[in-house]
């Protein structure tokens, strides 16, 4: 019997002992448990939030490159624009170009013909001035041969 209660009573606290290492297995498998939930919570919470990031970062890239497409066909738009107006306004500064020269042409030619008649009229007048001289010339001559004949043409107009 001694024997058998200590077989009971180190049966009791084997058992006790049992009980406190399954106690203390118990409890630091619900806080390994707990910490892995927690972990597992923190990680899908962190995949959530990649994944909204990058669902975010997708949308924003769609939305950029929206814009830039818009961007680009306004300034598509802006350089068709102003060349057109440029070439309209190559095209009008020619046509007055060739307006201006045109009536720099008529002009000049306009001049070309008054400078003919200066001229004409200039040589003329030096034709008339030649004979003029000349006459003169003759006239101062024959005073200066005149006082013979001035006599003689007395004479005549006596008789």
């Amino acid at each position: 019997r001694v024997h058998g209660d200590l077989t009971a009573k180190g049966y009791q606290r084997e058992l006790k002992q049992r009980d406190a290492i399954t106690l203390q297995a118990a409890s630091r498998f619900a806080e390994e448990r707990a910490q892995l939930k927690s972990l597992i919570q923190q990680h899908l919470a962190s995949v959530a939030d990649e994944k909204a990031i990058s669902s975010a970062l997708r949308q924003d890239k769609i939305y950029l490159n929206d814009q830039l497409a818009t961007v680009e066909k306004r300034l598509a738009a802006q350089v068709y624009h102003h060349s057109s107006e440029l070439a309209e306004m190559q095209k009008q500064h020619a046509a007055e170009l060739s307006i201006s020269e045109e009536r720099l042409q008529t002009q000049l030619t306009q001049l070309n013909a008054e400078l003919s008649r200066v001229r004409d009229t200039h040589s003329k007048h030096m034709e008339e001035l030649t004979l003029r001289s000349q006459s003169h010339l003759a006239a101062l001559q024959g005073t200066v041969d005149q006082p013979a004949r001035q006599g003689k043409e007395t004479n005549a107009e006596v008789c």
